[in-house]
């Protein structure tokens, strides 16, 4: 929208009723002004509905293509001439149970920043039709041959996977698809906000900038210098003119819990605009991982809940048990080699012992290929440095570490025996490092959420500089972790792992 603006001020606007804005004659700037993002939302909403009939109909044609290659090709034990496999009551089956999973998944629901177009949500939800429409099937039609159920499973993944895939690019661009988002508020939830929008830009969402009273210029996150700049395009009451002006379709409300009056003045006035409001706690500083659960009614935000739980967990856990057998059976001659040469270099076993501060503060012994001389855990407070006020417990060229210690330290070959510390569930492979206990006590109160989670033999902080970064700093690596764990980013780290110990660096 161009020019200047000829509604009045918000101060001075009447209240959306029948009596202050009749439905005849001109209509009011404040209702012209929303009728960009209005006619937007109509057409994702009508992209929904043409998907859901299209979604429908291609799943009932890749039953019956399922059918029909059940009959022809030759697999399977040998059926009657032209037999009747698929009953209508099958139809209507799938029909009403992929409308009701489909929905319930949000695949049609244009509320969502990356529902329509998703492909993961498709997945998910035809799974899960899947496995709703054996059990049915189990219960009414036990005579449908099971290669026609795979085939029938396979034709409908891949044909809806494959429309999502080819309109993705076509309509993603598109600037009616396209919702333009404004945050509210300024500081660090106002970037991580930002952070997450400009992550999804793929899925339609634009985002145009912040409003502040705190903030003027451009945002900028220093720990992610790839980031752009967020634009600040004024103060917190000129949200109402530039949301008409910008044709904004969602607002990100993030003003700290102190300013909770403002805030909600400033919702209740967005009410009368034609745009999503959704709000983000100010709980980021108290909580890695915030659990929203609901009891007797009222919305309850759990703030210092365990952040990997449930299958989750189980996966996590699964995961370290199987590698780390694998790689203790591969590199068990490795290890015996390594543990000799350390031997044949200096005196004392080859395997360090020490007590480290696990998940929920709990002590365990840590096992290490010795790279020290003897009584060097006696010097540890003697090399520790203080840099910038931060605490820096390892440095260059520490007097303490023999020469075969310093290869397998630069390499990361010291760390193989805490594999054992995996399988008896101390340690996970992936997570933040175990801490000294006498270092945890010079821990400020934020640091301590890093136990909440299994600590790793490898994590965010060792592949992003490891012993090159201060203490807090490689918390805050640790948190990062935390907040975004996921299995994927467990992999990536291990390949990141892999190529810091190949290079060294950081490692000392």
């Amino acid at each position: 929208m161009k020019g200047p603006l000829t509604s009045p001020p918000d101060s001075t606007l009447p209240p959306l009723t029948s009596d202050a804005y009749p439905w005849t004659g001109p209509q009011p700037s404040i209702l012209r002004d929303g009728r960009p993002s209005a006619r937007r939302r109509r057409r994702r909403g009508t992209l929904g509905n043409i998907l859901l009939v299209a979604d429908l109909a291609l799943t009932v044609g890749m039953l019956e293509l399922a059918e029909a290659a059940r009959q022809m090709l030759p697999f399977g034990y040998q059926l009657p001439d032209n037999p009747i496999l698929v009953l209508p009551s099958n139809i209507v089956t799938v029909l009403l149970i992929w409308m009701v999973v489909f929905h319930a998944y949000g695949v049609y629901d244009p509320q969502y920043h990356d529902s329509i177009l998703n492909p993961w949500r498709v997945l998910w939800a035809t799974l899960t039709s899947a496995v709703i429409f054996s059990g049915a099937l189990y219960l009414t039609n036990r005579d449908l041959p099971r290669l026609l159920f795979i085939y029938f499973i396979v034709a409908d993944l891949l044909v809806l996977l494959l429309c999502r895939l080819i309109l993705w690019p076509l309509v993603s661009s598109a600037s009616w698809y396209q919702r333009r988002v404004l945050i509210i508020g300024g500081g660090p939830v106002a970037m991580e906000a930002a952070r997450m929008v400009l992550r999804h830009g793929q899925s339609g969402l634009r985002l145009i900038g912040c409003v502040s009273d705190t903030e003027t210029g451009e945002l900028v996150n220093e720990d992610d210098p790839e980031m752009p700049p967020l634009p600040v395009l004024g103060p917190l009451k000129a949200a109402p003119q530039i949301i008409r002006q910008r044709e904004v379709d969602d607002v990100i409300v993030t003003l700290p819990w102190s300013e909770r009056e403002q805030s909600e003045r400033l919702v209740r006035n967005l009410d009368r605009y034609p745009v999503q409001i959704r709000m983000i706690p100010d709980y980021l500083e108290l909580s890695t991982r915030m659990q929203v659960e609901n009891f007797g009614g009222l919305p309850l935000i759990s703030l210092n809940e365990a952040a990997i739980t449930g299958w989750q967990a189980r996966i996590k856990r699964a995961f370290d048990l199987v590698v780390s057998l694998v790689l203790l059976v591969l590199l068990a001659p490795l290890m015996l080699f390594i543990a000799l040469v350390i031997r044949l270099d200096s005196k004392g076993s080859p395997i360090f012992t020490q007590k480290r501060v696990g998940q929920y503060h709990r002590i365990f012994t840590i096992y290490k290929f010795r790279t020290m001389v003897s009584g060097a855990e006696k010097m540890a407070q003697q090399v520790a440095e203080v840099k910038d006020g931060a605490l820096i417990h390892k440095r260059r060229r520490d007097p303490r570490v023999t020469r075969v210690g310093a290869f397998l330290r630069k390499t990361s070959l010291d760390e193989l025996p805490q594999l054992l510390n995996v399988i008896k569930g101390d340690m996970s492979l992936v997570g933040p490092r175990p801490e000294l206990p006498w270092l945890v006590v010079n821990y400020a109160p934020w640091q301590y959420r890093r136990f909440t989670v299994p600590q790793g033999i490898t994590g965010w902080w060792q592949v992003n500089g490891r012993s090159d970064r201060p203490m807090h700093l490689h918390t805050e690596d640790d948190l990062f972790y935390i907040r975004n764990y996921s299995l994927w980013l467990d992999l990536k780290i291990l390949l990141m792992t892999i190529k810091v110990a190949v290079t060294g660096k950081g490692a000392y």
